[in-house]
Parts: structure tokens; sequence; C-alpha cells
């Protein structure tokens, strides 16, 4: 039986305000009550929290809903009116409550108005393109805006020990960032997409084609008493732990968070 999609676009328009200023927010968010993993429960109600805060800021905003399947894939919160919920914000994790959603907490600044700022602190960065909630630079980093994460846009290229791949992100400075480092496991599995595919020389992987590997395993910065440390298989969406020498497959893919 043949798999339906659908793809349903929401577009909510809100008054702008035009002159520069900076607005306190502290709001609540939730997922939409339908429990699914721990993960994506939580990024729904930051999604949620951060949509709630830039309504409250009064700007225009755009909400972009994909259901692939019938199931939510990704919800893209853009604003249109040069607002950015500014750097040093906190969300506060609730975790699920009596009722079964997810709650978190969102405590930060907005500035609306004024000079338009980058997501990521720096008005230097221009957006080259868009994949659901992924938004490419041309500095060579892509933002996650589901999680608030900053990734390199490719991986280091060739085999690498972890703790190199460790040293590799402490001298790493793309962008102009210098807290670059590696990954959790966690942070790894949420770019593991099923359903983008693209080849490497280890095989097909599967996560947004605006983060380029050039194989399946990039390390991450779990590891063990025993020597061993942990990488994600991209081909198929699992944790794995090697010993911290090996090299033959593993790669580094730095990131850094934006908050």
């Amino acid at each position: 039986m043949k798999i339906l999609s659908s793809i349903l676009l929401l577009l909510f328009l809100i008054a702008s305000i035009a002159s520069a200023e900076v607005i306190d927010v502290n709001i609540k968010g939730m997922d939409d009550g339908r429990k699914t993993t721990r993960q994506q429960d939580y990024r729904e109600a930051v999604m949620d929290a951060k949509l709630k805060a830039i309504e409250q800021a009064g700007v225009s905003i755009e909400s972009i809903t994909q259901v692939v399947n019938f199931q939510l894939k990704y919800d893209a919160v853009e604003s249109k009116s040069k607002a950015v919920l500014l750097p040093g914000f906190q969300i506060i994790d609730i975790g699920y409550i009596a009722d079964g959603t997810y709650q978190v907490v969102l405590i930060g600044k907005i500035q609306t108005g004024g000079k338009e700022a980058s997501p990521h602190g720096k008005p230097t960065a221009n957006e080259t393109s868009r994949d659901g909630r992924f938004i490419a630079y041309d500095n060579g980093t892509v933002l996650d805006t589901g999680t608030d994460l900053m990734w390199a846009s490719k991986d280091n290229g060739s085999n690498i020990n972890w703790v190199n791949a460790k040293l590799y992100c402490k001298n790493y400075s793309v962008g102009g960032y210098n807290d670059w480092r590696l990954a959790t496991q966690e942070e790894l599995a949420g770019l593991y997409d099923k359903s983008k595919t693209y080849n490497t020389d280890c095989g097909d992987v599967h996560l947004t084609e605006l983060i380029r590997l050039t194989c399946a395993y990039p390390w991450a910065s779990e590891t063990r008493s025993s020597g061993g440390a942990a990488s994600f298989d991209f081909g198929i969406g699992k944790w794995i732990f090697v010993n911290r020498s090996h090299e033959r497959g593993t790669r580094v893919l730095p990131v850094r968070s934006v908050k």
C-alpha cells in the first residue's frame, strides 16, 4: 500500500512594530500532547515557547509545519520583522507533567526592530539556503533552529581518532567562533532523519544535505572508563562505542551552543 504524504503550510501573520526595543520574556511552552520521544517532545515545547515569546513581542511570525505520513516532522518559526531572541536566554526543562504534556519555561530578552541581528549573535553571516529547521550560512555554519545548536557545515574529511577529534574541535574557528566542541550522542541523534539520504565514502547517511559528512561515523563526547568512546552511525541511526584509538571511518563534526 502506497504511503501517503502531505505537507501543510500554516502562515500566521501578526502586526509588526517598527521601533527598536528589547523586551523581557518569561514564557511557558509545551508540546502538542502526543507523547513520542523525550527529545522530540522537548523540541516541540521549546519551539512553542519561542513562538509565544516572539508573538508577545508583537512581531510578524511565519510558522511552517510539515507533516509527513500524518506525523509532525518539524515546526520552524521565523521572524519577518527583524526580531531575534538574544543570546543568553535560558530554557528551564520542566519535563512531563500530570496531564502528559511536556513543558519548558523560556526566560530571556527579545530585540525587535532596528538593525537586523543574526540568530547566532553576529550580523556578518548571510543565509544561503534552508532545509526545514536548518539554515545554512556563508561562513561555513548551519543553524538548527529546533535545538539552538550551530553545526559545522562539513566534517573534517578524513579518518581521525577520538583524542584528535576533541583537539580538532578545540582549534576549530570557522565562523569566527572559538567555542566549538564534540557533540553529545543525543545531539548527533537529533540530526538523524531517515527521510533524507545522501551518499558518502562509507555508504548512505540520513540527515540534512546542508551538513556534509564524508563517512557515517562522527565521534561523540561520551567516553567509558574501559577506553571506549561514543560515535553515532548515520547509516542506521544508532549509537556505537569503539576504542578511542579507532580511526577507520570515524570523523569529527564540530558543534557549538548558540544560547
